[in-house]
């Protein structure tokens, strides 16, 4: 005799649980801390509302085993996946998660190297999707979790914030996402940059954007509104005049503005031979793709942000088919195979199965940086002082900042290749831009920090 149906399985016990954003290590290791401490009053609490729970042994909470060498704890902060749908969510997430990965590589690189030169460094990682969640971040690292150095500055308005935490804790800040020109030339003592200021960046496009090689210029640049905008604007001028280009004309726009016609007008009057896109990337693509379609003359050359060096990106111009034929400023080459740089860009790819992108080199090497200067001088004001000292290049790029606490370093060039398609294989990603070697150099930047 068999039953005619079989009874479903009922679920007798549901887990008590807290959670934390998608890899906020940092957190949940100080919530698991916390709960094992207050694992009487928990059950206690629990008996008094007479809620039945299945017996579990305590939770046990030994000391952590003493570090064998001096080790430098460096608290991370980026928007990590958190899981938001918005469009600005989905592409800081993007280049968060480049971040994270190049912080580990650089932290599995000293911890193998730990033995040898006698330091070590240990991340503590926090997911921050906007800058009021990344100072709670910081601030818990730095108060309860033992931080000495702070990475991070990848989303709108982190590392501006991020800068004066540091600064009021007397940690270096080490910012490798936010070209802001107002936060390089705030001129913060704790604060370095891995990530170039926007005048760096826009020194190499006047260098490296020629419709005549040799031949002075007439350019037109293209701005968002505000604070930021206008010191963008004010450094371009500047640098198209050392350069012995001649500045014809300017517009400060709205972001998301649905069309720019009359732009075009007002760069085709003014005589312009090439117009500077300084735009976010979403109005990049729009701003080109209408500029073809208008079938404006000068040339483009659009504006490096840190979300553009990716070969997401770079696949989305050729999916989109704007500014195919238009070369790209990079802070890292991931397509480089040759030497030092090709060796480490293999390492990343091996694995973590991605191309390593810009801001994941930037925070491998500020993590690099750190722990080179903590295995030459120690923790707090020497940490700060040992980055601050120059000692040259090394085989990979600057290891130390310069006057203005940012890192004199080269830019590289990679075209988007629009017959080659978006894959699931590295090999399939590195080909959907090529590599064109290193940027000219263009003027000299000064922020003003002495």
């Amino acid at each position: 005799m068999e039953p005619a149906f079989d009874f479903p399985n009922i679920v007798q016990s549901v887990p008590m649980v807290m959670a934390v954003r998608r890899d906020d290590v940092a957190l949940r290791d100080l919530l698991n801390v916390g709960i094992a401490r207050a694992w009487d009053d928990i059950q206690a609490v629990l008996a008094e509302y007479h809620v039945p729970v299945v017996p579990t042994p305590a939770p046990f909470l030994g000391e952590r085993p003493a570090d064998l060498v001096p080790t430098l704890q460096v608290g991370v902060v980026l928007p990590m996946p958190t899981g938001a749908r918005t469009r600005e969510a989905v592409a800081y997430t993007l280049v968060g998660d480049s971040a994270r990965m190049g912080a580990l590589l650089a932290e599995g690189a000293a911890n193998a190297e730990a033995s040898a030169r006698g330091s070590d460094v240990r991340l503590l990682l926090a997911n921050a999707p906007d800058a009021a969640s990344a100072v709670r971040a910081a601030e818990r690292l730095l108060t309860e979790q033992g931080a000495q150095a702070l990475v991070g500055g990848v989303a709108a308005g982190q590392a501006e914030a991020l800068a004066r935490l540091a600064a009021e804790h007397g940690v270096p800040f080490v910012n490798v996402g936010d070209a802001s020109q107002t936060l390089h030339g705030a001129c913060h003592a704790t604060t370095f940059h891995v990530q170039p200021s926007a005048a760096a960046y826009l020194s190499a496009m006047v260098a490296s954007y020629r419709v005549a090689p040799g031949a002075p210029q007439r350019w037109f640049v293209v701005v968002e509104e505000g604070a930021e905008g206008e010191a963008r604007l004010d450094a371009a001028a500047a640098l198209v005049a050392a350069f012995g280009d001649e500045l014809v004309g300017s517009a400060a726009l709205t972001p998301a503005r649905p069309v720019y016609f009359d732009v075009f007008d007002a760069a085709t009057a003014a005589g312009a031979d090439a117009v500077m896109v300084v735009l976010s990337p979403a109005d990049q693509l729009a701003f080109m793709g209408q500029a073809e379609d208008a079938g404006l003359e000068a040339l483009l050359a659009p504006f490096p942000d840190p979300r553009t060096q990716t070969r997401d990106f770079l696949s989305a111009v050729s999916r989109y088919g704007v500014g195919v034929e238009v070369p790209r400023l990079m802070l890292w080459e991931a397509g480089n195979a040759e030497g030092e740089a090709g060796a480490l860009n293999e390492r990343f790819a091996a694995r973590w199965g991605q191309p390593f992108d810009a801001v994941g080199w930037a925070t491998w090497r500020a993590v690099t940086l750190l722990a080179d200067a903590f295995a030459a001088a120690g923790a707090g004001e020497a940490l700060v002082a040992a980055l601050a000292a120059p000692s040259g290049a090394g085989p990979i790029g600057p290891t130390s900042f310069g006057p203005d606490r940012a890192l004199d370093q080269p830019l590289w060039l990679a075209l988007p290749d629009p017959e080659v398609r978006w894959g699931i294989t590295v090999s399939q990603r590195l080909a959907t831009a090529q590599a064109l070697g290193e940027a000219p150099a263009g003027p000299a930047v000064d922020v003003g920090c002495r």
